[in-house]
């Protein structure tokens, strides 16, 4: 069996900021806390407390219409008591101004909570479309810090990068009454307000200033992120770049600035900021998932995370080509055309079509974890895409860490497949593990 470790939940507090700050694990529990239970009580591992205010604030998060907290949390009970139980999803979540959630993907009760944070980074760093960058030189040292601040010196970062070089400039219409006249005179408005100080002129010029939208949004998120943060040096850092940015004041309307935000070779060293600001500002996920979160989280879908994470380390094992992901090529009823099927990954190896699906499931014991539902599904996949050696792709484990091959019949075979995990520094690859 897994040795399964207690996951730690701390308050972590500092001068720069008074939210307590939980640490979680997927799948774990958050029941509310009754007025009458006084000092410490022994709620479980994989239980938290929260105050009934915190409580009812994730409940209205859940039923309100326009977010999408309902796939992140469930209504459930625990032991007899109301409770709500966290999905497969990792990230940061900030329930109240007073509180923020960091979520650890399931893997934390196998590690600790450093390297299990570890892990959720470098996968991260993987994701296609991914705007991390320190992710992939982070180590255990840094993993000691919560993850919200990881990710905001990853941001604090690439602004750092931005400033050296250069903060841009646009031009900008301006419409003042002035006392020399420049670019064009405004009729009606010089009308209106000099009837009597003819000394003046209202008028409308264009003036290369660093007041563009772009910096705006910056300016906003580097205050959010100064709130946000726990860490000194992150406090410090994201007050030396606002520094930057004080003579431009900051967005009040986020959506129409990004709106006007100009993507041309002057500003591509804006780019992965701005994909920042976009999670900072906007909540927007790098990684598809339905709905929205009106509240400030950094939240990852573990299923979509893992897959992504397959892909990659697909693309970069020997002998592999012709790699697809998310193809939706053939139905599993052809005429009329009903039910797509859509393989995680379809690829070809010495000219022979390969097809695999990603879980994120912990595998003990493989004749019983392993979904009877997910090999039917398989095996329909392996039929209609020609494919004769299929995959499943489990993350490894100490009690899961070599291939597994079964066959369906003379002619399909099955291999279970032990994905390392990225704990270290060290490059992972499935060279050793993928049948050729």
């Amino acid at each position: 069996m897994i040795q399964v470790l207690p996951t730690f939940k701390f308050p972590m507090r500092n001068k720069n900021n008074s939210k307590e700050y939980l640490v979680l694990c997927e799948y774990d529990y958050l029941i509310k806390k009754e007025e009458k239970e006084e000092g410490e009580v022994n709620y479980g591992n994989r239980v938290t407390p929260i105050s009934p205010h915190h409580y009812r604030r994730l409940e209205k998060l859940i039923t309100r219409k326009n977010d999408d907290y309902g796939s992140f949390l469930k209504f459930t009970s625990y032991n007899g008591r109301p409770a709500l139980q966290i999905q497969n999803y990792s990230g940061v979540l900030e329930v109240d101004r007073d509180l923020l959630l960091e979520i650890l993907p399931k893997v934390g009760r196998i590690y600790d909570q450093r390297k299990s944070r570890l892990v959720l980074i470098n996968m991260l760093k993987r994701l296609s479309n991914s705007p991390f960058s320190l992710a992939g030189r982070a180590h255990l040292k840094t993993c000691s810090m919560a993850l919200i601040d990881v990710l905001i010196k990853d941001f604090l970062y690439e602004v750092k990068k931005l400033i050296t070089k250069g903060i841009k400039s646009d031009y900008t219409t301006i419409t003042e009454n002035k006392n020399v006249l420049r670019g064009k005179l405004v009729f009606a408005l010089n009308v209106r307000h000099n009837i009597v100080n003819r000394h003046k002129f209202f008028c409308s010029f264009d003036e290369f200033v660093p007041n563009c939208p772009e910096n705006r949004i910056i300016r906003s998120s580097l205050e959010k992120a100064l709130r946000l943060t726990r860490s000194e040096r992150n406090v410090m850092l994201c007050r030396e770049l606002l520094s930057f940015f004080q003579e431009i004041p900051p967005s009040t309307n986020f959506i129409n600035d990004f709106s006007l935000c100009k993507t041309d070779r002057n500003s591509l060293h804006y780019k992965k900021a701005m994909s920042w600001c976009e999670i900072v500002l906007l909540n927007k996920s790098i990684v598809p998932q339905p709905g929205a979160f009106n509240t400030f989280s950094m939240i990852f879908p573990m299923e979509k995370v893992f897959e992504d994470y397959v892909g990659y380390l697909l693309r970069h094992t020997r002998n592999i080509y012709d790699i697809h992901i998310q193809r939706s090529q053939h139905y599993l009823i052809e005429e009329p055309k009903l039910f797509r099927l859509r393989p995680d990954f379809t690829f070809k190896i010495n000219g022979e079509n390969r097809v695999g699906d990603a879980k994120w499931k912990i595998i003990e014991d493989p004749t019983k974890d392993v979904s009877q539902s997910d090999l039917y599904q398989l095996f329909a996949y392996g039929e209609k895409y020609g494919a004769d050696q299929l995959y499943m792709f489990y993350p490894k484990t100490n009690c899961f860490n070599e291939p597994i091959h079964w066959n369906f019949n003379k002619k399909t075979r099955i291999s279970l497949i032990p994905v390392p995990l990225p704990d270290g520094d060290e490059p992972y690859n499935l060279n050793n593990n993928l049948t050729l």
